[in-house]
C-alpha cells in the first residue's frame, strides 16, 4: 500500500464541525483512505490541505498538511492485519514543537500520531507512528510502536520537530525463538532497537480501522500540526540497505544504494524488486 499525496485531489472542505471531500488513493490497488475525523482545535478550519514544495532534490513535490484532522482506512483494507513482521515508511515534516502530551515511550496510547492505531489493552495487535516529549523539554520525539508483542513497546528516536523533511521507516523482524526486533530508522540511519517477546493476547497486527494524520482511538491523538508526502507499507522487514535507500531517493542524503534498487523519478520510492509493497 503506498498512499502519495501526488495522488490525492486536494478537494477538501469544512462544513457543520466536520471536513469532507475526496478520499485519498493508494498507488498500488487503488484502496481508499476516506474523509475521517476532526478535532476540535483545527487550525486549518477543519481541513487538510495540499501544497506543493521542496522536498530533497524535487522542487516542486506535493505534500498534505494536517491540523487535527485525519484520513481513515477501514478494516477490511488493512495492509497489516495477521502479519507477525512488516514495515512502513514515512516522508514527513513538523514545523515546529508539538504541545505534546505524554513522556513515555511505551504509552502510545497517549501520543499524537502520523499513522496508526490504538485498540485498548496490551498486546492486542495496534501500533503506532507518531511523536511525544520523551523528555519534557518542549520538543517532539518520534517513537514507532506496537502491541504485536507480550506488552506495549515504543522504540524512541530523537527530535523531530525541526522544520526539516524527514524519512522514518518502522521495522517488526522475526527473529526466530518467539522474539522479534523492532527497529526505528529517522533519515536511513537506525536510532533505536527493542527485542521483545511474541505472546500476550496477540502477536500480528489487529484487523482494525486506522487512521492517517492521526492515532485512531475513537477521536484522539491528532496532529496539531504535520506534513506527510508518502506513507508505504511493505509485507516484509526492509534491511538496513532498502532503508539507505529510501532516504537518499527523499532526501538526497549522501547514502550508498543497493544495487537491486529500480529507482522511479520525482518523487518515486526506490523499490526492491523482491519486496511487495501491500496492497
Amino acid at each position: 500500500m503506498d498512499f502519495n499525496a501526488a495522488n490525492w485531489s486536494g478537494n477538501a472542505s469544512f462544513t457543520e464541525g466536520a471536513w469532507s471531500g475526496d478520499s485519498w488513493f493508494d498507488a498500488v490497488n487503488n484502496v481508499e483512505a476516506s474523509p475521517g475525523g476532526t478535532g476540535g482545535n483545527s487550525m486549518n478550519g477543519g481541513a487538510p490541505i495540499k501544497k506543493v514544495g521542496a522536498i530533497g532534490s524535487n522542487p516542486a513535490a506535493s505534500y498534505i498538511e494536517f491540523s487535527e484532522e485525519s484520513f481513515d482506512v477501514n478494516e477490511a483494507n488493512h495492509p497489516l492485519a495477521g502479519l507477525s513482521e512488516f514495515s512502513i515508511s514515512l516522508v514527513f515534516r513538523l514545523p515546529s514543537p508539538l504541545d505534546a502530551i505524554d513522556r513515555n515511550k511505551d504509552t502510545f496510547w497517549e501520543h499524537h500520531g502520523f499513522v496508526g492505531k490504538e485498540i485498548g489493552g496490551p498486546a492486542v495487535g495496534d501500533w503506532n507512528l507518531g511523536i511525544t516529549d520523551l523528555n519534557g523539554d518542549g520538543h517532539s520525539d518520534f517513537v514507532g510502536a506496537s502491541g504485536v508483542g507480550d506488552a506495549d513497546v515504543g522504540t524512541a528516536g530523537p527530535e523531530v520537530d525541526d522544520g526539516l523533511w524527514h524519512t522514518a521507516t518502522f521495522v517488526v523482524d522475526d527473529i526466530g525463538g518467539g522474539q522479534f526486533e523492532q527497529r526505528l530508522y529517522l533519515d536511513g540511519a537506525s536510532v533505536g532497537v527493542e527485542t521483545i517477546n511474541y505472546g500476550g493476547g496477540s502477536s500480528v497486527v489487529a484487523a482494525s480501522n486506522f487512521a492517517i494524520g492521526a492515532r485512531r482511538d475513537g477521536g484522539f491523538g491528532y496532529l496539531p500540526q504535520g506534513d506527510i508526502a508518502r506513507l508505504m507499507f511493505f509485507d516484509t522487514p526492509l534491511d538496513d540497505a532498502e532503508i539507505r535507500g529510501q532516504a537518499a531517493t527523499y532526501l538526497g542524503l549522501n547514502v550508498p544504494e543497493p544495487a537491486s534498487y529500480l529507482l522511479l523519478g520525482g518523487m518515486g520510492l526506490a523499490i526492491v524488486a523482491m519486496r511487495r509493497r501491500l496492497g
